[in-house]
């Protein structure tokens, strides 16, 4: 029986996770925080009976072994034992002195871990929730403290806007759980909604000509070093299974094409199986491009595509790829983007032959700040003349209300080199 999900602590360490197989069970969270103990567990009340190695709720002075199939809704904490650390991966551990090992690896020397923290437990929980009307979803959010000015706007919007997209907006009002603070406004989702729709706008149209440009600039250097079908030539990739995998995606990407310069090509040639990379690539998508070009072994080409975005080095360019792609795909799916923690972190050189900002180790790379520093770096070597900028400050001067620290925008971003026009 072994039932947890991996979840930050407050002691700098992580509880295990379970097997890959119990992990299509549904989650539930269960609030509290962590604390290690250097008791036995018989010294605690009611631990008389708890066996080595097992998992454990602390309900009403009792342990209950936890299994993976139990329902489990309320309880004070949990134990588990050191011999379950065999689940922790690398760098996800927890450590009696509440700190990471240079070494990666830890003994556990306390005979058990309470865990009463943030945590997700697996239960075999059944959604019951009744549809509701529009008129019950905004009498909800009024009932969660929120004010409405214009009722009749208000459930106009929701009929456009769903509930829960809108109440992303919202969350930075909330004070506590589904209660907002006093003097929150219906308008005031409405706005950041309409900010981050206005934000993702000039976004796409930065990552459009970087997009339209790393196409061009892979075709053409990679295709002057190792020909025209070089993304056909396993040779030229360190990973087979990558290469055969970015393959087979590429010729989907073909398939659903309908360009005329594909089109005319499958009329007029029958062999190779591919069109040249200069027509291939138009069609790639921007995650299929940045795979490949991960993959590359041809070291030359690479750092020649880099030096034409003004990069030193290809994994610069590498890690702005996989962040872009992140980003993209947001956009494309009209996720909110603008208080957005992003799980993949482009890296942020100090220095760099462009402008570029000189506080890099100080912007949080998760935040969207982030991202926007790496488009403006890069848009500057795609078009001569840049409107990125300039949109970007005209936007956040037409909405002072919106909270640009939440985007990790540090004070005094707009005097920065890179942000000056």
């Amino acid at each position: 029986p072994f039932a947890l999900a991996r979840v930050p602590d407050r002691a700098g360490g992580s509880v295990p996770r379970a097997p890959r197989e119990d992990r299509s069970r549904e989650l539930k969270r269960v609030p509290g925080s962590l604390r290690l103990c250097s008791k036995s567990p018989r010294a605690v009340p009611g631990a008389q009976g708890v066996s080595s190695g097992d998992n454990y709720l602390y309900q009403n002075g009792q342990f209950a072994s936890l299994n993976a199939g139990s329902d489990c809704k309320k309880f004070d904490f949990l134990l588990f034992l050191p011999q379950k650390f065999a689940y922790i991966k690398k760098k996800q551990y927890l450590c009696t002195n509440k700190s990471h090992h240079a070494s990666q690896r830890c003994v556990p020397r306390w005979d058990f871990v309470v865990y009463t923290g943030s945590l997700y437990v697996f239960a075999n929980m059944k959604y019951e929730n009744k549809p509701i009307g529009f008129q019950e979803q905004l009498a909800t959010l009024k009932g969660y403290g929120l004010q409405v000015r214009d009722e009749e706007r208000a459930l106009e919007m929701l009929q456009s806007i769903s509930y829960f997209r809108l109440i992303c907006y919202l969350k930075c009002y909330e004070e506590g759980e589904h209660l907002y603070r006093e003097g929150t406004l219906f308008e005031d989702g409405l706005m950041l909604y309409a900010f981050d729709n206005e934000l993702k706008t000039i976004i796409f149209q930065a990552i459009q000509n970087v997009e339209i440009a790393l196409r061009t600039r892979m075709a053409h250097y990679i295709s002057m070093e190792q020909g025209a079908f070089w993304f056909m030539q396993e040779e030229c990739f360190g990973n087979k299974a990558n290469f055969y995998d970015n393959l087979e995606r590429l010729k989907q990407e073909l398939q659903r094409s309908h360009e005329d310069f594909i089109m005319e090509h499958w009329r007029k040639y029958d062999s190779p199986e591919m069109p040249p990379s200069w027509k291939t690539m138009e069609v790639a998508s921007m995650g299929t491009l940045s795979k490949m070009y991960e993959s590359l072994n041809t070291t030359n080409a690479k750092k020649d595509v880099a030096k034409s975005f003004s990069l030193p080095q290809y994994k610069f360019l590498e890690s702005w790829n996989r962040s872009m792609t992140v980003l993209r795909n947001c956009l494309a799916h009209h996720a909110r983007v603008w208080n957005r923690r992003f799980t993949l972190k482009p890296m942020l050189p100090q220095r760099l032959p462009g402008k570029w900002i000189t506080n890099a180790s100080q912007v949080k790379p998760h935040k969207l700040y982030a991202q926007l520093c790496v488009l403006a770096y890069m848009e500057h070597t795609v078009v001569s003349r840049c409107d990125f900028n300039t949109e970007l400050k005209s936007l956040l001067a037409r909405y002072p209300m919106v909270d640009v620290h939440a985007m990790g925008f540090p004070k005094g971003w707009e005097h920065e080199e890179l942000w000056r026009d």
